[in-house]
């Protein structure tokens, strides 16, 4: 093997890092799918047994060398096989004692019992079964019952052989393990194959490499160009659209604020003629209660003739009436004193309802006015953002128009200088004309046989 440039290697593995993620994606993946549907979940249920027997034919007695064969009594056919049958499990001997360990601590008579099973339920019920029979055996073999229980079958609640944050996470580092010394692999591989290159050879190796890695490098820089490149007509095409709303908000709201302005004109208006029609409707009003009351004065004076006239019999009728009204008024004093008690009460509980609801309007009056000051910050806020866009649009739109008018009036001075070099040109054309013509009839007056030859050589000096 070459010597190694671990500077070289290091921009190998930069070169390939995607293999590198995708190999530790790929581990990843396949731990994560061993995890949870591949592997095969165990739940272990765990128990503890101690021996308490002191006889002198009990094993304790005996030595304690002889509680070493209590694990191993445990895992026997003798102890297991009435466990099968009793669950009818779909298991034998061989597979049920590979699921079961018994271990005996040193200088100590506690046994430590545990069963493995698919499931959680199934493995705490075989351990019970198996302390229960095991405990029948003892007791069959060497006649005693010294085997106590400690600690009861325990209910597993999560399986004893998933470590899922583990596995998945020695998954990816097996991905990234194996990314990583294949490609230190080919990068040894392609190091030998240029370590027999002569000197000549190994120049254009470098060489070729050099132009490969410009050229990867222009066209990294090139596609950054375009990528910045069209960021900025991006960002161009969003402040021109930007700006259009901005103008199309702006004259929204100068189209609302006059539709406003006019609506507001014809609600003035149209609340001028009804002033004028309540006016004119009262003052009818005026003229009829006139009419009104000149008839009341006629209707009170006829009255007043009659009153005069039943009077007297009114008197007569007095006496008889004083007693029925003294009964009367003496009736109507305590229904008024009882009425004005009642009245008193009402007023009493109206002034409470009034109070409440007066209070409740002073705190709906508060909460609207603190609406109403939001309402107009929020207002003010929203105009001056208006104004500001409008007067930023007004200032560009000013720009494009002075730039139009002095673009107009620098075609126009052209326009202009065209038409009167055209002028002066049909000008020229005409005096020509008038001076050819002149010639052309003092010729024919003076010569009138001149010749073909002699009419081109005098356009010709003319020209």
């Amino acid at each position: 093997m070459e010597e190694i440039n671990l500077y070289e290697l290091l921009r190998f593995y930069r070169k390939h890092w995607l293999k590198i993620a995708g190999a530790t994606l790929l581990g990843l993946v396949l731990a994560v799918n061993y995890t949870l549907w591949g592997q095969k979940p165990m739940y272990k249920s765990e128990a503890t047994l101690i021996v308490v027997s002191k006889l002198e034919s009990s094993p304790i007695a005996q030595g304690s060398s002889q509680l070493s064969d209590y694990p191993l009594l445990i895992k026997s056919r003798r102890v297991l096989e009435p466990v099968i049958r009793q669950h009818h499990i779909n298991l034998d001997y061989t597979s049920l004692q590979q699921n079961i360990s018994a271990n005996n601590d040193k200088d100590t008579r506690l046994i430590s019992l545990s069963v493995k099973s698919t499931d959680a339920v199934t493995s705490q019920r075989l351990a019970n079964s198996i302390i229960v029979s095991f405990r029948e055996q003892v007791k069959a073999i060497y006649g005693t019952d010294d085997i106590k229980i400690v600690d009861d079958a325990s209910l597993p609640k999560k399986p004893a052989n998933v470590r899922r944050t583990a596995q998945i996470a020695l998954g990816a580092m097996g991905g990234f393990l194996v990314s990583v010394l294949a490609l230190f692999f080919a990068f040894d591989f392609a190091q030998s194959q240029t370590a027999n290159f002569t000197a000549a050879e190994r120049l254009v190796y470098e060489k070729t490499r050099q132009a490969e890695r410009a050229k990867a490098l222009t066209l990294k820089l090139e596609q950054q160009a375009a990528r910045a490149s069209v960021r900025r007509e991006r960002r161009t095409a969003r402040a021109e659209r930007r700006a259009a709303l901005l103008k199309r908000w702006a004259d929204t709201r100068a189209a609302r604020a006059i539709a406003r302005a006019e609506k507001r004109s014809q609600q003035l208006e149209a609340r001028v003629k009804r002033t004028e029609l309540r006016l004119e409707a009262q003052k009818a009003k005026e003229a009829a209660r006139q009419a009104v009351k000149q008839a009341k004065i006629a209707a009170a004076t006829e009255r007043r003739a009659e009153a005069a006239r039943l009077k007297a019999e009114k008197m007569k009728l007095e006496a008889s009436e004083k007693a029925i009204r003294l009964r009367a008024e003496e009736r109507r004093r305590k229904d008024e004193e009882r009425r004005r008690k009642e009245e008193a009460a009402a007023r009493k509980a109206e002034l409470a309802a009034q109070e409440a609801a007066r209070k409740e309007a002073e705190k709906a009056e508060a909460e609207r006015k603190a609406a109403e000051e939001a309402r107009a910050k929020a207002e003010a806020e929203a105009e001056a953002t208006a104004k500001k866009a409008a007067l930023e649009a007004e200032a560009t739109a000013k720009k494009v128009e002075a730039e139009a008018k002095a673009k107009a009036k620098k075609e126009a001075a052209e326009l202009r200088k065209a038409v009167e070099i055209e002028a002066r040109a049909q000008a020229r054309v005409l005096k020509l004309q008038e001076s050819r013509k002149k010639k052309s009839r003092f010729r024919r007056k003076k010569s009138p046989a001149i010749s073909l030859r002699d009419l081109t050589d005098i356009a010709s000096k003319e020209s």
